[in-house]
């Protein structure tokens, strides 16, 4: 996704007060920023850095297109947006949610004050 906080900005104003946005994202827990790999600029596709793909499912031999590792950042922008953001280390195999990368992110949207 080129824009992420556009889209956390969205997914804030849409959700009701009280509820909660839960995600996966490809997240380094040992970088202060962002690690943004593309830009969409004038609707071409810019790599800033090498292209990174991970897994799909849908498309195995494709693989989707890093746009950004996230870093401790992630959680300050959430904070601003009005999330309260947290992290879930998680291992539920029935879920799929399996191996060293296994991060959940939540970020609740407090009640209406």
């Amino acid at each position: 996704m080129p824009e992420p906080y556009e889209a956390h900005r969205e997914i804030f104003r849409v959700l009701k007060p009280g509820g909660r946005h839960i995600f996966t994202v490809p997240f380094d827990g040992h970088a202060s920023l962002d690690d943004r790999r593309a830009a969409l600029i004038g609707g071409e596709v810019v790599y800033l850095a090498d292209k990174l793909f991970h897994g799909d499912p849908v498309r195995p031999d494709q693989g989707i297109l890093v746009w950004t590792i996230f870093g401790l950042e992630m959680l300050v922008q959430l904070a601003k947006i009005g999330f309260r953001p947290a992290a879930w280390n998680l291992h539920e195999p029935e879920q799929g949610i399996v191996g060293p990368y296994s991060l959940v992110f939540e970020a609740f949207k407090p009640p209406a004050s």
